[in-house]
């Protein structure tokens, strides 16, 4: 009698070996968070070595954001058609390399050159992983785990401010960039040596063997009757291509959810500072609004994890993000009322926290939404497409917040944000398959998962 694959899983408990691999693929993120920002680090270094103003210096700061918007639909068809393992090694490699090619860049071309290639594997890393940890997590687990991975990116991100801070003015950025090469190259060898294939993946594609040797690795010992053969459930009716009649509506929501949360997000985060410099505070006071948002997202992206389990997608994310309307609401209209001695900037830092515990929670959860939407065939493609869409919300982010600004100030910008938040709740109203609350089953009552006893 064949064996429902998912219900094993869930039934089951969390292996050493699944912890394993979700402590691998976060350090992906951490590895891919911190290259990403090398560039950023080093711009006073390069424009001071090749003679940039800093409009000659955005392009080869903006290749890599390009690049990752090509990797992401390149890495997440190459993930569904080859297997999550090799794509994904091969992306960490791909942006070692290339991070070290960087590092013997003769002038700005070639650089920026370089910088495209390793943002085409930052691109890949991110789908790839979260199809691979929802496919090795149980559903119980899910949530939280792609959640705590998509810290990976802040976490890198200050690692490497830390690690450039030193490294920069004793080995310049060459040498920095040189550093972070190894470091990747170095990983790429132990995701080689310890790092499984998804036993999803293997199933789809009829490798039972495989995932039966793969199961009782993670679980020392066989799992059922070797003999009988895994199957995947196939709730939704999404076909075997992304783009389908099927996938319609969650296509569609989800990438409205993105974009809007997206652009809404790294808005605020671009030009937070400007904007409370703008409202006459010292800079050493504005400082703290990036601050004090980045961290309250943390916040909101471990608090909404645990959440998305209990609860349910649709519940936990409307609420977010209806909260989050509310809150870009007030922070406008604080704004157009602020003057000098009006007492309303401890409001304004009061919005931007709790505005960051619900951007930074729904910008986790909008991913996982994506890993369990999707079928296998088309799950890493699926994420692949959201993070392609949350990309452009990047990139356009700048010019939207500097028009908002340009025309209305402080006041028309949260205006701005609250018309994004509007899209992000139309589109998770639009998707039809959210994830559904997870009831825990008593160790006593699960059914499904039997090690084999070995005969003595």
């Amino acid at each position: 009698m064949p064996i429902s694959f998912r219900e094993t899983m869930n039934a089951a408990p969390i292996a050493r070996l699944q912890w394993a691999v979700a402590s691998m693929l976060t350090c992906v993120i951490i590895l891919d968070g911190l290259d990403l920002q090398l560039a950023s680090y080093s711009a006073p270094l390069l424009m001071r070595q090749w003679h940039l103003t800093k409009p000659g210096l955005s392009p080869l700061l903006a290749a890599a954001m390009i690049g990752m918007a090509v990797g992401a639909l390149t890495g997440s068809w190459l993930s569904d058609r080859y297997g999550r393992r090799p794509t994904l090694i091969a992306s960490v490699l791909s942006f070692g390399v290339m991070t070290l090619v960087c590092a013997g860049a003769s002038g700005p071309r070639t650089f920026m050159l370089w910088r495209f290639l390793s943002g085409c594997g930052f691109g890949a890393a991110f789908p790839v992983a979260t199809a691979l940890m929802s496919e090795w997590m149980p559903r119980r687990a899910t949530g939280k785990a792609i959640s705590i991975m998509t810290l990976g990116f802040p976490i890198g991100a200050i690692g490497g401010a830390m690690a450039a801070s030193w490294l920069l003015p004793h080995f310049g950025w060459r040498g920095c960039f040189a550093t972070a090469s190894i470091v990747c190259l170095v990983f790429t060898a132990v995701l080689l040596w310890k790092l499984p294939e998804s036993p999803s993946y293997l199933i789809l594609h009829g490798r039972q063997r495989e995932t039966h040797a793969l199961l009782a690795r993670a679980w020392r010992g066989p799992i059922g009757d070797s003999r009988e053969a895994f199957y995947l459930e196939q709730k939704q009716e999404g076909g075997e291509r992304l783009l389908t009649r099927g996938n319609a509506r969650v296509n569609t929501g989800l990438w409205l959810a993105v974009l809007g949360n997206s652009l809404a997000t790294y808005a605020i985060a671009g030009w937070l500072t400007v904007i409370l410099v703008g409202l006459n505070l010292p800079l050493t006071t504005a400082l703290r609004g990036p601050m004090v948002f980045s961290f309250s997202a943390i916040f909101g992206t471990l608090a909404t994890g645990w959440l998305l389990v209990r609860l349910g997608s649709r519940p936990v994310m409307v609420f977010l993000s209806t909260c989050s309307l509310i809150i870009a609401i007030g922070l406008s209209m604080v704004a157009f009322a602020i003057h000098p001695g009006s007492g309303l900037l401890p409001a304004i830092f009061i919005g931007l926290s709790l505005q960051g515990l619900c951007t930074g929670g729904l910008q986790a959860s909008l991913y996982v939404l994506a890993a369990n939407a999707y079928e296998t065939n088309v799950r890493s493609r699926g994420i692949g497409a959201a993070s392609l869409v949350g990309r452009v919300g990047t990139i356009l982010s700048s010019f939207a917040g500097a028009a908002a600004l340009a025309i209305a100030h402080a006041g028309g910008f949260f205006a701005l944000t609250a018309a994004l938040t509007t899209v992000v709740i139309a589109g998770l109203l639009i998707v039809d398959r959210h994830i559904p609350r997870f009831d825990a089953v008593p160790a006593t009552q699960r059914r499904g998962f039997a090690l084999v006893e070995k005969q003595t």
